[in-house]
């Protein structure tokens, strides 16, 4: 046997952009009242908050409650904004029902990892 090395020629890789990638914004996760009001809801009533559970990373906090976990975080670590505001509580009726009106929310974003510096002013704001 000879042993023999052979040159390549030039190699070239090329890649288009991505067209799903709109944002670098990581472990973010939108989804629009839309997409929300097809989940089955219990009771007939569109729980905005149940669809969040079902996000990947989120957890229950339990059954029959409307409190969640995010990425192994706890139930009082969460901020839950409404328009720029502060929800505290956000269940009524001792968990079981969402705060939020389905009819009046346009869209839930859910950040997972970092959130972005608007709204990390605005909560600023919120305790000064």
């Amino acid at each position: 046997m000879k042993e023999q090395v052979q040159k390549l020629r030039q190699v070239e890789i090329s890649a288009e952009k991505v067209a799903n990638v709109r944002s670098t914004q990581l472990g973010a996760a939108k989804m629009n009242i839309k997409t929300i009001k097809e989940i089955p809801a219990v009771f007939g009533e569109t729980d905005v908050l149940r669809a969040v559970l079902l996000l990947p990373g989120v957890q229950s906090v339990g059954e029959a409650t409307t409190g969640f976990n995010v990425r192994g975080g706890s139930a009082d670590q969460n901020l839950i904004l409404l328009n720029g505001s502060t929800i505290y509580n956000p269940a009524h009726f001792f968990g079981f029902f969402s705060a939020f009106n389905a009819d009046v929310v346009k869209d839930v974003e859910l950040y997972k990892s970092t959130i972005p510096k608007n709204l990390v002013a605005g909560w600023r704001r919120c305790w000064m």
